[in-house]
């Protein structure tokens, strides 16, 4: 048996052919890549600033809520020196004596504690007169926009001729102080002793004052007469009719006159309010010594007459 020789036949390996990319893809390829690295990048800058802007608002905000939690620091009063300087004043004021040869060294000394003409003190006493300050006491300091409102209780005693009266009064002394100085910025007023007292904003009168109408100017001089007549009488009920929150007085001083000139009017921010201010001269009843105050008032119409809707014991064009 003859055996034939086979031979295996081996399979040809295959080289691996390499895949062709065309230029035009590949340049496709790497524009693509790149905008979409630009496209991350300009993500990535916005995200970062929205960050940013987010925390520094943040910081605003916390350091606003520091500033509201931060408590205020208040200027403290030296009571001590403030008694101190109206107790000298109320002693040159109240003190008078018509027999005194100079009477314009009274008006000096109170020059140098007012920072207007200390002529405006002058009371027009007439006749033998004399007023003895009995005690002065600081009992109450009440502090305003733009001053404190020093309440002194004061006793004194009065002789008119022959006659002789005891008086007890409250006296408000308008006070601005700077540096440690005081001066009085403004005519003083008497209340009734133990009142609640209401805001009061010292101010200059109003520089530029409302042409007005002689009629108008009229009619209200006319409603002035009549409020102060009742307000010097210091009758609640009757105030209550005038006024919306009634100022009660002592009742020991009668409406003489308002001050001529002294009427002035002014525009307000409420449409329906007319704004005013006036100097009124009282007299004592009694002794027939007169004082001069100062008053802003904001007057609306009713049907029959005019009512008080804020009062004021200054000028001032602010109802705050």
């Amino acid at each position: 048996m003859k055996w034939k020789n086979i031979k295996k036949k081996e399979k040809a390996e295959k080289n691996p052919k390499v895949k062709k990319v065309s230029r035009k893809k590949s340049t496709t390829f790497v524009s693509v890549s790149f905008i979409a690295l630009l496209v991350f990048s300009g993500v990535a800058v916005v995200r970062s600033n929205v960050m940013a802007s987010n925390m520094s608002e943040t910081i605003k905000k916390v350091e606003k809520l520091e500033k509201q939690e931060k408590p205020q620091e208040t200027k403290e009063i030296d009571i001590v020196s403030l008694s101190h300087y109206v107790k000298g004043f109320v002693k040159d004021y109240i003190t008078y004596d018509s027999e005194e040869k100079d009477t314009d060294k009274r008006f000096k000394r109170l020059s140098s504690y007012v920072s207007f003409d200390a002529g405006e003190l002058d009371e027009g006493i007439k006749g033998k007169y004399k007023r003895t300050l009995k005690s002065v006491e600081l009992s109450e300091v009440e502090e305003s926009k733009d001053s404190l409102l020093a309440h002194v209780t004061i006793s004194y005693e009065e002789k008119l001729e022959k006659k002789t009266f005891q008086k007890n009064e409250v006296l408000v002394l308008p006070i601005v102080e700077d540096k440690g100085l005081y001066a009085i910025v403004s005519r003083p007023y008497v209340l009734a002793l133990e009142m609640p007292k209401g805001k009061t904003d010292p101010l200059e009168t109003v520089k530029k004052p409302l042409d007005v109408e002689a009629k108008e100017r009229k009619k209200m001089e006319t409603f002035l007469m009549l409020f102060f007549g009742k307000y010097a009488e210091g009758k609640k009920e009757e105030l209550s009719l005038l006024m919306k929150e009634p100022v009660l007085t002592t009742g020991q001083f009668k409406f003489k006159e308002l001050e001529k000139g002294s009427l002035n009017f002014f525009e307000t921010k409420e449409k329906d309010l007319q704004g005013v201010q006036v100097s009124v001269v009282f007299e004592d009843k009694e002794t027939k010594v007169t004082h001069t105050e100062n008053f802003t008032l904001w007057i609306g119409e009713t049907e029959n007459s005019q009512f008080i809707y804020t009062f004021k014991h200054y000028f001032t064009e602010s109802r705050e």
